[in-house]
């Protein structure tokens, strides 16, 4: 919730905020999730980007522009809240007063926005394309612009991430090796990162919007998970109305509650101080 007055500008989150999906990363093995927490993730966010776009409806909505794991927290039941609001623009204002504005991490920059910001592509196709890089780095721990160094690091220049973006292809996108990547997971990530804003999963070519094309995808449908590490090697498909309204289990609850025990502790060790 945001509030104003003359001279500050507000932002009041829930109370049960617990952790960052930035910390949940660091502390999983190789930084990344199981393939369910990763989709419970990605469907999260989704609903988070649409619920924007619906918002200021005269101002053509709001795009995040940041759905990086830093900007996204968890609370103690295991579900993301898009946390820095800060990047936060409505679409069409935004580009007709601002132009070429880069906000956020080079990583999950639409190549559009990289050759120059227009009214038309301040649309869900760009935060779609910020989604798909988001869920590229929940499955396999890093970026899908940046390549490992020999120490394991992922050090870039923009310039280096950019050029990598800029020359990425429909459907060519690259995955490390033994990476658990399915026929509608690969689908999926490459529907959201194809360059052309028109063709990109979230464009709008399904009534309904954006939300309405990512949650008719085969990813969120039951589907055998071909050589994965899960029970039965296969996802159950997503019910979106029970995510929405916060009755479904959170794979990352544990994480969520671990936090919350872990700061209470924190906190009455230091007041016994």
């Amino acid at each position: 919730v945001t509030f104003e007055d003359a001279s500050h500008i507000y932002l009041v989150y829930a109370t049960r905020v617990a952790t960052t999906l930035r910390a949940v990363l660091d502390a999983e093995p190789g930084g990344r999730l199981g393939l369910a927490s990763a989709r419970f993730c990605s469907a999260s966010v989704a609903l988070a980007i649409d619920h924007l776009h619906r918002e200021m409806p005269a101002l053509g909505g709001l795009m995040a522009r940041d759905v990086s794991p830093r900007a996204l927290a968890i609370n103690a039941d295991g579900y993301l809240q898009l946390l820095d609001l800060r990047c936060v623009r409505p679409c069409a204002a935004h580009a007709r007063a601002l132009g070429v504005e880069f906000v956020g991490l080079a990583d999950y920059q639409p190549p559009e926005h990289i050759l120059g910001a227009s009214e038309s592509s301040m649309g869900f196709a760009a935060d779609a394309w910020a989604l798909g890089a988001l869920t590229y780095e929940l499955i396999t721990g890093g970026s899908p612009w940046r390549a490992p160094t020999p120490g394991g690091t992922h050090a870039e220049t923009e310039h280096a991430l950019f050029a990598r973006i800029l020359s990425h292809e429909p459907g060519k996108l690259a995955f490390p090796k033994g990476a658990p990547i399915g026929a509608e997971l690969r689908a999926y990530l490459n529907a959201l990162l194809d360059p052309r804003p028109s063709h990109r999963l979230g464009s709008g070519g399904r009534p309904g919007g954006g939300l309405a094309e990512l949650r008719a995808h085969a990813w969120f449908g039951a589907h055998q998970v071909g050589g994965a590490p899960l029970a039965g090697g296969a996802l159950e498909a997503l019910d979106w109305a029970e995510l929405a309204t916060g009755r479904m289990e959170s794979p990352l609850k544990a994480h969520g509650g671990q936090a919350v025990q872990d700061a209470l502790a924190a906190g009455y060790a230091e007041g016994k101080e």
